[in-house]
């Protein structure tokens, strides 16, 4: 879906270490790192995730999504922003581009959080 709306997505795929998150945001310069859980068992790693962004002073901001998530555990696990559904995905993108444009270097990221297009490419 996001593809769609112009922006940039590596697929890492399923269980990915968080090494390998971490290295991949790097590399890509991502401005969102966004994880999706299916299971119980899986979504704890998120708090991972978001814990290393944090504690390594990274720019990326977090957003989670997935069957077994809630608003209260993106709360509770300080993400970023949460989606509930695909349809949500690109407008809360969209959003925490602006609102948290503060974190992104200044190449390119005004760009992004303003110029991101609205409706898909074709």
């Amino acid at each position: 879906m996001l593809r769609n709306f112009g922006f940039d997505v590596h697929d890492l795929g399923r269980n990915v270490p968080l090494e390998d998150i971490l290295a991949a945001a790097r590399e890509h310069k991502a401005q969102i790192i966004g994880l999706s859980a299916l299971m119980t068992t899986t979504m704890m790693r998120m708090k991972d995730v978001i814990d290393a962004v944090r504690g390594q002073g990274l720019p990326h901001v977090v957003m989670i999504g997935g069957a077994v998530t809630t608003p209260s555990f993106a709360e509770e696990i300080h993400a970023d922003g949460y989606g509930k559904d695909v349809g949500d995905v690109v407008a809360i993108a969209e959003r925490m581009l602006v609102t948290h444009k503060e974190r992104f270097p200044r190449e390119g990221s005004e760009k992004a959080a303003t110029q991101a297009p609205r409706s898909p490419s074709p």
